[in-house]
């Protein structure tokens, strides 16, 4: 569960924050302040500020741990937790879904990459291994965002966007492929087709996950789609 060294650096400055804005040990939901600072930017918090150097080491020393901290009040401290159960628990708590990305790994080389910058956003990743078995990780999720390259080995890449969008549960889905040296004829086909975006592979993976925080924005503001 973490490296312990690491850990303990996460909670420290945690809690020194904690003490620096309100002269306490550890405020009440203060982790899910903290994590709002971490994800919105600089923000005025009880007598003082978080500021941007505040959140780059926050950002820094959670990476490092992969986790976060929250208060157990049965315990009556603070716990250590996994990134990936702590951002669940956080869109849990806000949201009524989890943000969650299918990444079919087939075909992309950089998908460790991808899904490091999806983490970094707060989001989730499932990395599947092939089309096939993304079809079936899609049906069983309220929301469906997935990210594959056209070129994947397994499923012709434009036959698995044919099938999404003829499959009345998953036709909602919000569909990010990628092709090395893309032709127009294929990038037009994959339009016709009802892709949502359509890249180079040299497309830079931070474009990618732009796309995909602008989709969960939208999700957040109730206008860009309801559950397939």
């Amino acid at each position: 569960m973490g490296n312990p060294v690491q850990n303990e650096e996460l909670l420290e400055f945690m809690t020194s924050l904690n003490r620096h804005c309100w002269s306490n040990g550890w405020l009440y939901q203060a982790e899910f302040a903290l994590w709002k600072a971490v994800l919105n930017g600089p923000k005025q918090w009880g007598n003082k500020a978080i500021s941007e150097e505040d959140i780059a080491r926050l950002k820094t020393l959670s990476d490092q741990a992969r986790g976060w901290f929250r208060w157990n009040e049965e315990c009556d401290q603070a716990e250590f937790i996994e990134i990936s159960e702590w951002t669940e628990l956080v869109q849990r708590k806000y949201y009524d879904y989890v943000k969650e990305v299918v990444v079919i790994s087939d075909g992309f080389p950089d998908w460790r990459d991808l899904e490091r910058k999806i983490s970094g956003k707060g989001y989730r990743s499932l990395i599947v291994n092939s089309a096939h078995e993304a079809l079936t990780e899609l049906a069983r999720r309220e929301v469906k965002v997935l990210v594959y390259d056209l070129g994947g080995s397994d499923m012709d890449g434009f036959e698995l966007l044919r099938r999404i969008r003829a499959t009345p549960i998953l036709r909602r889905t919000v569909v990010i492929t990628r092709k090395s040296d893309l032709s127009d004829e294929e990038y037009f086909k994959a339009c016709g087709l009802g892709v949502d975006s359509c890249s180079d592979a040299s497309f830079d993976l931070k474009e990618i996950v732009s796309f995909i925080s602008r989709i969960f924005k939208g999700l957040d503001e109730d206008f860009y789609f309801k559950n397939g």
